[in-house]
């Protein structure tokens, strides 16, 4: 039987006050588990899934999307026998951690990929989908989140050299743990992180096999895969919206669909800890302000050139800086117009008020 701590409940849930919702009736604590254009499918202690829609007051209340429930989060709901339907989400916790991305298109803004996550399996496969530069956007997004990172690199049992791939991965890795498995046969070895009460995702591409993993660390067939095309050793994409699914030992797994793209939403905070060889040459410049260009005295350029520093890392690095200080000032644009419609919002409702 499933309980609320064995689905990721803690005491920072615990400590957040909902007394405007105690004295009514059928109130439950639930976790999104699936999202598809605001209705809902909860997870409710027990084990139980319910659907579900947002409620009048709490849409009233959100000015961006990211106010709204996503997979992963914790919600307050009126049970569906209190509503005559679905259930009726009422309140959203805090989140803890968040992993987001900026939003795919032209708009400026954020998409939450997974809420309140502990650890983010950030799957690659040991095959052409191996790109080390995608496998830093990943692990930039996770640090952001707060969750821990793990890198795990897929389809061992299918490489040639499965070492060359582990390598080029540490030198990317920036500390994060690297895992080699065979998805189906070695899904023992991330084991540690898959327990009671914590909450993994899984990101990556299409194709690397995240389907196949899940169902090896549930010990059941929680999804469709795809298998292995003969023609080029790509695996079929399967998986095509985000899921919640508890494990029969505690804890649970988030799903995602294949990214080819992750475009960053952070500041610049996250670069030089992803990028901690280049920042520590950077200091040993002879300009503070060095863009390790062209410039003389650069001591990373001065790395690249015998060897210590492979050059497609500082490209890697050179190319994420720019990225991010692109979205930065246009994140800035996007946080203004957000607040200036929330204090409209307030305006009016005030003005309402005094009409009433």
């Amino acid at each position: 039987m499933q309980t609320l701590e064995n689905l990721g409940w803690s005491d920072f849930f615990e400590s957040q006050p909902m007394d405007a919702y105690d004295q009514m009736e059928g109130i439950i604590r639930a976790r999104v588990s699936r999202e598809d254009r605001e209705r809902y499918e909860l997870i409710t202690p027990g084990g139980a899934r319910v659907h579900a829609r947002i409620g009048g007051g709490m849409r009233y209340r959100a000015v961006t999307r990211e106010e709204l429930p996503e997979v992963g989060d914790w919600v307050l709901a009126r049970g569906p026998e209190h509503t005559g339907g679905d259930a009726m989400i009422l309140a959203l916790f805090e989140r803890r951690t968040m992993l987001a991305r900026q939003s795919a298109g032209e708009r400026t803004g954020l998409q939450i990929i997974a809420a309140n996550v502990d650890t983010i399996f950030i799957v690659t496969s040991m095959n052409k989908e191996f790109v080390p530069r995608r496998l830093e956007r990943y692990l930039m997004a996770a640090r952001e989140s707060g969750a821990e990172p793990v890198l795990v690199l897929n389809k061992r049992d299918l490489a040639r050299d499965p070492q060359w791939y582990v390598d080029r991965a540490t030198d990317s890795a920036a500390g994060a743990p690297v895992v080699a498995i065979s998805a189906i046969e070695g899904a023992q070895a991330l084991a540690p992180w898959v327990v009671g009460g914590r909450t993994v995702a899984l990101v990556g591409s299409s194709g690397v096999g995240k389907s196949t993993l899940i169902n090896a660390l549930a010990g059941a067939e929680l999804m469709d895969t795809g298998g292995i095309r003969t023609d080029d050793d790509d695996g079929r994409h399967t998986t095509t919206a985000r899921h919640l699914h508890p494990l029969p030992g505690g804890g649970v797994l988030i799903d995602t669909p294949g990214m080819r793209e992750l475009r960053l939403w952070a500041g610049d905070s996250g670069l030089d800890d992803l990028f901690e060889d280049i920042a520590q040459l950077a200091e040993s410049c002879r300009f503070r302000d060095c863009r390790h260009h062209d410039e003389p005295g650069c001591a990373v350029l001065a790395a690249v050139d015998t060897g210590e520093l492979r050059s497609g890392r500082l490209v890697s690095y050179t190319k994420l800086g720019r990225e991010l200080d692109w979205h930065q000032r246009r994140q800035d644009v996007a946080t203004q117009r957000a607040q200036s419609r929330k204090l409209g919002k307030m305006y009016r409702n005030a003005q309402n008020k005094k009409k009433r």
